[in-house]
This record gives structure tokens, sequence and C-alpha cells, in this order.
């Protein structure tokens, strides 16, 4: 993000996306899209009534029953934004929240699957460390 404002923006989107996905999931009887990505987005420059995100591409979309998993013969879906269980049939609205993590780090430019720091890095940190305290150091070889 190069500014405040592209971060408000980007904000403002994903917060209305979200708004979208809860109605589907919440209407009666609740709809999983089954395909949300950046291409099934719209906005719209000429908004009324504080709404400028819009769904669309709603043909792999499908009515559940509450608390039900869908289980189908085929995956259907964009992979880069299914979720794991998606590849062995499996489709609930935990499908859909999951593709809306992968936008979100789109979105927001951020990797949420970056490596994370193990034991051995956090004492190699506390060795390196050159403020003098030996605690630490003693702390880091005993290990």
């Amino acid at each position: 993000m190069n500014s405040v404002f592209e971060y408000f923006i980007s904000c403002e989107i994903f917060k209305e996306l979200l708004e979208c996905v809860q109605y589907l999931h919440e209407s009666k009887p609740p709809v999983i899209h089954r395909d949300l990505k950046p291409d099934n987005i719209l906005i719209d420059p000429n908004f009324r009534s504080n709404r400028f995100i819009k769904l669309c591409d709603f043909g792999l979309a499908k009515e559940i029953k509450t608390n039900e998993q869908t289980f189908t013969n085929s995956v259907v879906g964009t992979s880069r934004y299914m979720a794991p269980e998606v590849f062995s049939g499996k489709y609930n609205h935990k499908s859909d929240i999951y593709s809306l993590y992968v936008i979100g780090e789109q979105l927001f430019n951020v990797n949420l699957q970056a490596k994370r720091i193990g034991i051995q890095d956090i004492l190699t940190m506390y060795v390196s460390d050159t403020s003098g305290n030996d605690d630490r150091t003693q702390l880091a070889t005993r290990a």
C-alpha cells in the first residue's frame, strides 16, 4: 500500500465483500458461492445507498442446509482460491471463508503463510544479541 487513502479504500472494499458473503450465508436457505475470486467482484463507480461492491457469477453457487457439508463428485471453482478440503469434493460455508482469506491477502498485500519463527530462531537471536546480557546468552547455550 502506498498511502493511507489506498489502505482505507481496500478496507472498505473488503468490508463490503464480507457483508455480501455474510448476506449469502445468512439467507434462507443459505447459499455458498463456491467461486469467490477478484474476477467475480464488481466495483460500481456510480454507487447508490452507500454500497459499491457487487458479487457476480453465481453459476457455481449452491443452496445448502444449515451446518451441512455438501459432497460433490466434481471439484468446481478456481484452484488458487479453493480451500484444501474442496479438492476432495467437500463444500460448506467455510469454503467461501477460505476464498475471502486469499482475496484479503492479495488486497492488503500480506502473506499470512510466511515462515513462522521457531524456537531455534529465537535462541539464535538471544545469542547474537550484542546488549551484553549474559543471562540470555547462557540460556541459549544451555538449550
